[in-house]
């Protein structure tokens, strides 16, 4: 099976041409959005960025440097205010690596948020206009990786939508694709039932410990100690607990074996 997507340089294919404005601190997140606003880029915002330690502002990094790499991103430009803890030329050097078209901002170095907002513009039209030249080329659905996301859950989603995404989760892993559910807090309730599906004892392993670690980290944010609720949206579409709400999540992903466990911010190998 194949499809029309965007060759990049490194080998990967996209079915998007997006030009990515990465904001590496949250004060610059205004700015980005205003530039996306005016042009046909995308971006994100976000509370990271500085005050953290090496360690926080590593893994920070790694998630900005893992969305600039994404095939459906064919050009990015990074954002930065200029004295945050996150190093944005660390950013910039990575993706530089994959071959596509990188640029830097500092506002601090621009003259201000609006002439930096002003100068963003430009780049990304640029940029845009490079991209725009590219023809799209022929991908196998072998090389595709498709993400799997909460839809709002009711009493109907896990009997009817989430089943149909499953069925075309098993359709793109049989014809050699990726497939990954995300967003563990929806796992907790059912893991017994997912872990079945592991392809070995380690994987089997490695997915109950990372929800029960999520479990740990929840029960401390809540009065009740449990971290674990449905909301009020859930509630009214008919949903009881959070089992009945997890085990209709689940099926998202499909009837075919889990195969890797994936850290934040890294790629399915």
């Amino acid at each position: 099976m194949k499809f029309m997507g965007y060759r990049r340089a490194d080998g990967t294919i996209g079915i998007r041409n997006h030009v990515l404005v990465i904001p590496t601190v949250s004060c610059v997140n205004r700015v980005a959005m205003e530039i996306c606003a005016r042009t046909r880029a995308v971006s994100f915002t976000h509370p990271y960025g500085c005050t953290f330690d090496a360690e926080e502002n590593s893994t920070t990094e790694h998630a900005y440097i893992g969305y600039g790499r994404h095939p459906n991103v064919g050009a990015v430009l990074v954002l930065s205010l200029g004295c945050e803890t996150v190093s944005a030329q660390r950013v910039v050097d990575a993706l530089r690596e994959t071959g596509k078209p990188v640029e830097l901002l500092v506002v601090q170095q621009s003259g201000g948020a609006r002439s930096t907002g002003r100068e963003g513009i430009e780049i990304v039209q640029r940029l845009q206009r490079e991209l725009d030249a590219i023809e799209p080329s022929e991908g196998l659905l072998s090389e595709l990786i498709i993400a799997l996301e909460c839809g709002s859950s009711d009493a109907f989603s896990g009997l009817t939508a989430n089943p149909a995404v499953g069925e075309t989760a098993d359709l793109i892993v049989d014809a050699g694709g990726t497939v990954i559910l995300s967003e563990i807090t929806e796992m907790v309730g059912a893991e017994k039932v997912l872990a079945r599906r592991a392809c070995n004892e380690t994987v089997e392993n490695e997915l109950l410990e990372l929800i029960k670690k999520y479990e740990i980290d929840l029960s401390l944010s809540t009065e009740d100690d449990s971290g674990i609720f449905i909301s009020p949206g859930n509630a009214a579409g008919g949903l009881t607990t959070i089992e009945e709400k997890s085990l209709g999540c689940i099926f998202k992903a499909g009837t075919r074996a889990i195969t890797e466990i994936v850290g934040y911010g890294n790629k399915p190998t």
